[in-house]
């Protein structure tokens, strides 16, 4: 083992133990300590694999101190906030909009925003909230998640190419390292930024002792052993999400008992400590919610209590429901997949499903009575922009008998604020029941945020 890497592994360890005796820096510190960190040459600065973090030893001791310890417990937050989870999808849904360049720098910005107490310290110059309300008229960027940040960046045209100074890539430009070291960066995140990186690879025993990954050139050593209970959680994101979650807690109250910890951190434990909500369970229950299902009396079914002597219950079938599937360009394939296959446990509840597909126009209602219709709904029609004012109107000229309204979107509607859908939406209110996956439907609805996962 050279020199190099030695002198960067005890500065790693060094950085985390100055952040856990630091009261104001304690809570990162843990977290830090109980996550696995690697180096390895070559890793192009810095990168995580949504548990894990990588590091360039050279690029790791190159930089200032103080940006040695923010970098990471910068990758620390993207493994918190889930980005890598999500990165893909992100990249794949607004890749005719702007380059992976853009999405990286939005992850940037978010994970920074819970980092103000390194910001007055730092040598190099990183993105923030407010950078990103500089440069792009964003408001709100804090309340704002991701989706929501690239959404509205999104409809500032077709093709669009938002440039990111360089001086604001992590890694890149200014602070000593030059102008090779900063396009190097530019390069790599251009091509996509390796938060995703092998996030569904082993981490096999060679690691831990530091040998060549797969018989590759690049060795990788560890740093920093973090919990064992990360390698379990690897082989799905399901797993990862509770094991993030797990970790948080663990490193929360660790850190109430030596230092502060800041509220805007406990807040975050706490939507982590949510729990994911069963989709299909809440989209039954909803449907069925209030609406008075039919019960009435029959012999053919006995009371269980007398059965010589009174009928027993039968209860019917909710008459009709409609669901208003949201197929616009925003929308992710594993959304609409998970959309379209609730017209299933739709029918377990309704005599009979409509299901609306629309994006920028409203396309052709189609009307399932048994499962036998389920085939219909496998390639539903959209793609384009989000305006929902047709599909109301459709079902309030032809379907303004059913029992239940069931509005399926990411809430990312292009037409929501205005008045005409406004009132739509409110007259039909006592039968809409709404359903997220990311923007806040209007507040009159009744609506459930639900989470996509694979």
């Amino acid at each position: 083992m050279d020199e190099t890497i030695k002198n960067a592994m005890r500065e790693v360890k060094s950085v985390i133990a100055e952040l856990i005796n630091n009261p104001s820096t304690a809570f990162f510190g843990i977290l830090l300590r109980k996550t696995w960190i690697y180096l390895e040459r070559g890793a192009r600065t810095a990168y995580t694999d949504g548990l894990s973090i990588v590091v360039d030893p050279e690029d790791f001791l190159r930089i200032p101190p103080i940006d040695r310890k923010f970098r990471l417990v910068h990758e620390a937050m993207h493994i918190v906030l889930q980005h890598p989870m999500r990165y893909r999808e992100w990249v794949e849904r607004w890749k005719t909009i702007f380059d992976p360049l853009t999405v990286n720098f939005v992850c940037d910005a978010k994970a920074n925003q819970y980092l103000e107490v390194f910001r007055p310290h730092l040598k190099l110059e990183r993105a923030w909230p407010d950078t990103i309300e500089e440069l792009y008229g964003v408001k709100d960027v804090k309340v704002k998640s991701v989706e929501e940040i690239l959404h509205e960046l999104a409809q500032k045209g077709v093709k669009i190419k938002i440039e990111v100074p360089p001086d604001l890539l992590m890694g890149g430009g200014g602070g000593g390292q030059g102008e090779g070291e900063g396009e190097r960066e530019r390069q790599r995140l251009g091509q996509g930024r390796e938060v995703g990186r092998k996030e569904r690879g082993e981490r096999g025993q060679e690691e831990k002792q530091g040998q060549s990954k797969g018989g590759g050139s690049r060795e990788r050593v560890v740093a920093n052993e973090g919990d064992g209970d990360d390698q379990k959680a690897r082989s799905e994101d399901e797993m990862r999400r509770r094991r993030i979650a797990q970790k948080m807690v663990e490193t929360l109250h660790a850190a109430k008992a030596i230092g502060r910890v800041p509220a805007e951190m406990e807040r975050l434990v706490d939507e982590l400590l949510k729990p994911i909500i069963d989709w299909r369970r809440i989209v039954r229950s909803a449907l069925t919610k209030g609406i008075g299902r039919k019960i009435r009396r029959t012999w053919a079914r006995p009371s269980r209590k007398a059965p010589e002597c009174y009928p027993g219950k039968e209860t019917l079938k909710v008459a009709e429901v409609v669901l208003l599937i949201d197929t616009s360009g925003s929308i992710g394939s594993e959304e609409l997949k998970r959309f379209a296959s609730e017209a299933y446990g739709a029918l377990r509840e309704s005599s009979r499903v409509v299901v609306i597909p629309w994006d920028a126009t409203t396309h052709e209602p189609i009307i399932l009575r048994g499962y036998g219709d389920l085939e219909r709904v496998k390639a539903l029609k959209g793609g384009g922009g989000t305006m929902i004012r047709d599909a109301l109107k459709m079902v309030k000229e032809k379907f303004s008998s059913a029992d239940r309204i069931a509005i399926l979107s990411d809430w990312h509607i292009g037409d929501l604020g205005s008045e005409e859908v406004q009132r739509l939406l409110r007259e039909m209110a006592s039968k809409i029941v709404a359903f997220t996956t990311d923007a806040r439907p209007s507040e009159f609805l009744e609506w459930y945020k639900i989470e996509i996962t694979p």
